[in-house]
This record gives C-alpha cells, sequence and structure tokens, in this order.
C-alpha cells in the first residue's frame, strides 16, 4: 500500500508559440499561463489548480519580479506560495526534485514547475521596431529566491572565456585529443550525434524544428550553418530561439486519490540528485571528462537502486556534442546502443530555451514512461560547464523505497580541481583550443596549457590569439599536446 505522503507527478504540458504575423507575439507568462492551464487539464480533473499551494518558476531572459505570482493569480490559485529559481539549465530537474521533497515531508500538497522564453516572438518585434504586449508586473518578490552564482571568474571574462558556445568547443578538442581522432572524424560523430537527436524531434509535435537531419547537414558549411565555434557548427549548438514554456503538476498519492485523478497520469519521480561545484570552468580537473557529472548521475541511480543499463528512458542534456559524449560516457552508453539519447529532440532541433530546456524533458518523460508501465526514465540536467549538475529517475511504477533526494554539493568540493593562472615563466601544453567565428566577435581563438610545477601544483594557463595564421592551423591542424608560448596579457607567441 502506498503512503499518502508518496510524491507523483499527475500532469504535464508543452505550449509552444510558432512564428505568425507580429501581432499574434505573445510574452513569456502568457505561454506558462497557457502550460499551466494544459497540464492541470492533462490531469483530467476539472478545478485541479485550485488545489496549487506553491508555483517555482525557472527565471528567464525575462524580468518579472515575481512570476509565479501571475501565474498563481492567472489560475485562481491566489494562496499559492511562489519560488523564482536562477537560470540555469539543472534548474527545472532541481526545482521537481525539490517539489517531491517537499510533498513528501508534509510541506506540500501540490506544486506546480514552470518555465518559458520569447526569444523568438521579441526578435521578430525587435526587427520590425515594435515592443508588443507585455504582462504586467511593476513590483514583487516571491516567497523563496535560489542563489544566483557567477559562472565565470575576472580572469576568465578578461581573457574572452565568457560564454558556453565558446568553453564547449574547448572540451571538444580535449576530447577528440584523447581519443585520437582525425578532424574528420571527429566532426563525422559530432554531426551523427546531432543527426540522431534530430531523429527524435522530427516525430515530436512540440520540436521547434521538426527536421530530421542528416549528418551532412548538421556538418557541412552552408549560409544556413555556418561555423560558429571550431569545430561546431550553428545544428550543433543549442537553438535558443523558440517561444515555448513548460508546467508540470505534483501532488501527493493522497491528494491524487481524494481527487480523481486517474492512475494512469501517474509517474513517480523515484530518486535525485545534484550539486553546485564552487569552482569555475577554468578550475575544471579535466575537460574530456566531468567528475561532477559523473557524481551526480551514479548517484541518482545508486539511490535508486538501478545501473545504466536498468534504463529504458533517457535524456542527455544536449547544449553541445561534448556534453553529450562526456554523458554517454559516464553511462557507459556506446555507439550501437540501441537507446535515443534524448526523449524529446535535443537542444538543436526540439529547442533550447536557455534554462528550461530540461522542464521539456521531463513532460516528454512522463509522457512516455506513462505509455511504458514499468520502465525507467532518467533525466540529466546540466548547469553551467558540467560543475552544476542535477539528475532524476523517474518511473510508472512507485519505488519499492521511499522518494530519496541527495544534495552532493559537499562532495564535489572535495574533487581534484586546477588553479587558474593568467601568466607564467616558460611554457605551457596545450590542453584544448578553438577558433571562433561568432557574428558581432571579432576572430579570436581561446586555448587552455597545462603548466609543469611541483607536484600538488596543477596550474591552468589562459591564452588566446587574435593572428590569422594561427587561427588557420587551429581549424586545420591538431595543435592539442604542443608546447605553446604566452606574453604576460596570455596572448599566444607560438605553438610548436
Amino acid at each position: 500500500m502506498l503512503d499518502d505522503r508518496t510524491p507523483v507527478i499527475v500532469g504535464v504540458a508543452h505550449e509552444v508559440h510558432r512564428p505568425g504575423p507580429p501581432e499574434d507575439v505573445v510574452d513569456a507568462i502568457t505561454l506558462m499561463i497557457a502550460a499551466l492551464r494544459a497540464a492541470a487539464a492533462d490531469t483530467g480533473v476539472p478545478g485541479v489548480l485550485a488545489e496549487l499551494d506553491r508555483v517555482a518558476v525557472v527565471q528567464g531572459l525575462w524580468r518579472w519580479p515575481d512570476p509565479g505570482r501571475l501565474l498563481a493569480d492567472a489560475v485562481g490559485a491566489r494562496m499559492a506560495r511562489t519560488a523564482l529559481a536562477p537560470a540555469c539549465g539543472s534548474t527545472p530537474q532541481v526545482l521537481v526534485a525539490d517539489a517531491a521533497e517537499r510533498i513528501a515531508d508534509g510541506r506540500a500538497d501540490m506544486v506546480a514547475v514552470c518555465g518559458g522564453e520569447w526569444v523568438s516572438g521579441r526578435r521578430q518585434l525587435k526587427a520590425l521596431g515594435l515592443r508588443g504586449a507585455v504582462t504586467a508586473q511593476a513590483d514583487g518578490r516571491p516567497d523563496e529566491v535560489g542563489e544566483i552564482l557567477p559562472y565565470e571568474t575576472e580572469l576568465e571574462m578578461a581573457r574572452g572565456f565568457e560564454k558556453p558556445l565558446f568553453m564547449y568547443p574547448l572540451m571538444e578538442s580535449a576530447i577528440r585529443f584523447r581519443r585520437g581522432e582525425s578532424f574528420d572524424e571527429n566532426r563525422d560523430r559530432c554531426a551523427s550525434l546531432v543527426s540522431g537527436l534530430s531523429q527524435v524531434a522530427a516525430t515530436n509535435p512540440a520540436a521547434w524544428i521538426r527536421e530530421a537531419w542528416t549528418p551532412a547537414e548538421v556538418s557541412d558549411i552552408t549560409p544556413a550553418n555556418r561555423m560558429v565555434a571550431f569545430p561546431y557548427t550553428k545544428r550543433m549548438v543549442s537553438n535558443e530561439r523558440v517561444d515555448m514554456a513548460s508546467a508540470i503538476l505534483l501532488t501527493s498519492v493522497g491528494t491524487a486519490r481524494r481527487l480523481g485523478v486517474s492512475e494512469d497520469r501517474w509517474v513517480f519521480p523515484h530518486a535525485a540528485t545534484q550539486l553546485v561545484d564552487p569552482h569555475y570552468f577554468s578550475e575544471l580537473d579535466r575537460y574530456d571528462e566531468s567528475a561532477n557529472m559523473a557524481l551526480a548521475c551514479r548517484s541518482a541511480l545508486d539511490l535508486a537502486r538501478l545501473g545504466a543499463a536498468d534504463i529504458d528512458v533517457l535524456d542527455l542534456y544536449s547544449c553541445f556534442p561534448s556534453a553529450v559524449q562526456i554523458e554517454a560516457d559516464i553511462l557507459g552508453i556506446g555507439p550501437d546502443d540501441p537507446r535515443p539519447l534524448t526523449v524529446c529532440g535535443g537542444m538543436a532541433t526540439f529547442g533550447g530555451p536557455i534554462a528550461n530546456y530540461v522542464g521539456h524533458v521531463l513532460v516528454d518523460m512522463v509522457n512516455t514512461l506513462r505509455q511504458r508501465p514499468g520502465k525507467m526514465g532518467l533525466c540529466v540536467a546540466n548547469g553551467g560547464y558540467l560543475n552544476r549538475p542535477a539528475a532524476g529517475v523517474y518511473g510508472a511504477e512507485p519505488s519499492a523505497t521511499e522518494y530519496q533526494r541527495r544534495d552532493l554539493t559537499v562532495v564535489a568540493a572535495a574533487l581534484p580541481h586546477k588553479r587558474a593562472v593568467g601568466r607564467i615563466e616558460g611554457t605551457a601544453v596545450v590542453e584544448s583550443i578553438t577558433a571562433l567565428s561568432v557574428r558581432g566577435v571579432a576572430p579570436r581563438g581561446l586555448a587552455t596549457g597545462l603548466v609543469a610545477g611541483p607536484a600538488g601544483d596543477d596550474r591552468r594557463l589562459l591564452a588566446w590569439t587574435e593572428d590569422a595564421e594561427l587561427l588557420d592551423r587551429i581549424t586545420h591542424e591538431e595543435l592539442v599536446g604542443r608546447t605553446m608560448t604566452t606574453d604576460d596579457d596570455g596572448r599566444i607567441g607560438s605553438i610548436r
């Protein structure tokens, strides 16, 4: 007999607003309200939103001070408390885990987790010199506001290491070097990976781009698919230009029964992990693997008493190919594994709404598990540079044990890390390197170098270049593993 406090997901929904006439553009609040109402309809119980006692929202590229209040008031849940969590790729999974824990220990009975963006619509209006209708909220403060942590250090910013689009290609170069791949082999493998994700998006009605790209369509340089950061083309990276929202409703088994929510709508959170490594990109131990992500994934599986082979439905966070490869390696998923690496289609084709992609993953995971009783799902959520991950295990059948959630931040802080430096005496060995071709950014190369020193003095040099000849070499010659010299500002002098 299930305990009445067992947390269960009872309603989920996407809301996708595709490009149309400018007068049809709607803002993110409108999208989230629509998603929340659709999630309520998904429960099959009229009036269920009146039971809400908490509305938690993922921060987006917008500035409403208390979006949860706007949502709660719009759906008639005026007494619900609100929360606003920081923009981070792992935040939706963390909020669902938090909601499940609150329900399990009696602090809440029904919680909504929502997120949404309207980047496409805003760009459309801006191009036309229009502003459009925006939901008003002059002031307000959620009951809870998550801590916002910086993503870059002053040294990283000064050297140009300032965007995920710049850092993940550096990781890719480290992976390529470890595998001993040629540039062509690495390109083809990345293209095949993204192509495989797009096959899933092509069958998903909620995907922003419902196209099954061939590997050649992912890798070939064309006006519609320019190089953005070597070796990544535009179609290899997350697509943030979407207007979409998601909503997830969780409650207790006791409340679900009282309300009459049919058990065929129920999906159970089994276990969850999360961590926030206080170290930054330049301080991570390695770029071809992630101890933080491994800790989050393996611990979630351990809590659920499962192995990676026991998981039937996967979604590996797919902002960039390097992230997917590292996650797949952690789980022992090889190229011949028949399981798709995404449940919804990946961030290049399904869409990557800044911090809320995982909200959409969980909608599709719930819907998939409803159709596959007895099967298990694993959501791998990435925040920052694989240093703020979260993982969740789900199933349409209840766990044999009570719901478990673990914060691994303290454990992660004790893992090995590097010490980032801006200048050195002597040389460094190139560890990672990329050339940027981003619109609005001058052609630039970034590199990290490992510096020899006394035992235990693990230093990493942050370096850069604007030299045209060296930029060309980065895209045609394997420079990882070579010796690099720099000046006091980190400008690369030579690589031999």
